[in-house]
């Protein structure tokens, strides 16, 4: 479930508190929320790094992002550490 964006900045408040204490869903909403600027200045090297981290972690829907927008390949998420 995606978190509510009434209040963008709140909400970028929040998550980057919980994905600071190593959530790794939190991570992947972090991502999104600096990939599209939500509530932050828009940075696509943070959104990915921190989307990257959470797949990491085994965070499936980081994982279908780096498989869907990224196009990465398997060998290559197994490359940067990828659990798949």
């Amino acid at each position: 479930m995606a978190p509510n964006l009434i209040n963008p900045k709140k909400s970028f408040y929040w998550m980057e508190k919980a994905a600071n204490k190593n959530n790794a869903q939190a991570r992947y909403f972090l991502g999104t929320y600096y990939i599209k600027g939500y509530g932050v200045a828009e940075s696509k090297t943070k959104g990915i790094s921190s989307i990257l981290s959470s797949a990491e972690r085994g965070n499936t829907d980081a994982i279908n992002f780096c498989t869907n927008e990224l196009k990465m390949s398997a060998e290559q998420m197994r490359e940067c550490g990828i659990p798949i």
